[in-house]
């Protein structure tokens, strides 16, 4: 709003990330911030985490950088009722 933000600011804000990735996360990554909170507003019905995929394709060979994430907690789990939707995630 004040056309403070700069590469040494403390505070950077990403509004769109769809001209490298759609999670907007390469950029935060490239100024090595400590913290790193994504959120995904694809269209991602199936929950393949195409858009996560393509952050971490990117973050390895641009800035050799290894992410390591389990999205087994956010998957859809079928075997109980055979229905994807939203009551259907598994739960620990």
């Amino acid at each position: 709003m004040f056309s403070k933000l700069n590469e040494v600011s403390k505070w950077v804000n990403l509004s769109d990330g769809g001209h490298i990735e759609n999670l907007a996360g390469i950029e935060l990554l490239r100024r090595r911030c400590k913290f790193v909170i994504l959120g995904d507003g694809e269209a991602d019905p199936e929950l393949s985490f195409n858009g996560l995929a393509t952050l971490i394709r990117y973050a390895r060979i641009d800035l050799d950088i290894k992410i390591d994430i389990d999205v087994e907690d956010i998957c859809l789990d079928n075997g109980e009722t055979g229905v994807r939707g939203g009551s259907n995630f598994r739960s620990r």
